[in-house]
């Protein structure tokens, strides 16, 4: 059994647990484990892609001629700078990474290769 509080800045909970008669821990004994809660796979994308208007999220996907269409998605959970997103995206979408709060619906843009930034620099 859980107990009903976790401390959010060392991560740690107190657990109450039924041990055989004949099991080897004595009182005072310390043991560690962690609480596993499921794996799943998720579509994933940048913090800075996803842009929120007016009380909606939205993605912007580069299409023919380099024009981008407004779509907009249900966001899940969020890990670092990923979030999840639950809306169906089509299978090799080109979504706009960073600067999309400046585009609106049909805009032209100029794709560019990622920059990866040397060590050091």
């Amino acid at each position: 059994m859980l107990a009903p509080t976790l401390d959010p800045a060392t991560r740690k909970a107190l657990i109450y647990i039924d041990l055989p008669a004949d099991s080897a821990a004595r009182a005072g004994m310390f043991a560690s484990g962690e609480i596993v809660t499921g794996d799943s796979t998720a579509t994933v994308l940048p913090s800075s892609a996803v842009i929120l208007r007016d009380g909606h999220s939205y993605v912007f996907q580069v299409g023919a001629q380099d024009a981008v269409t407004q779509v907009q998605v249900e966001v899940g959970r969020r890990q670092g700078s990923q979030v999840e997103i639950v809306t169906p995206l089509p299978a090799d979408p080109r979504i706009v990474v960073s600067g999309g709060a400046f585009l609106n619906d049909g805009d032209v843009v100029r794709v560019e290769a990622a920059s990866v930034a040397e060590p050091g620099k």
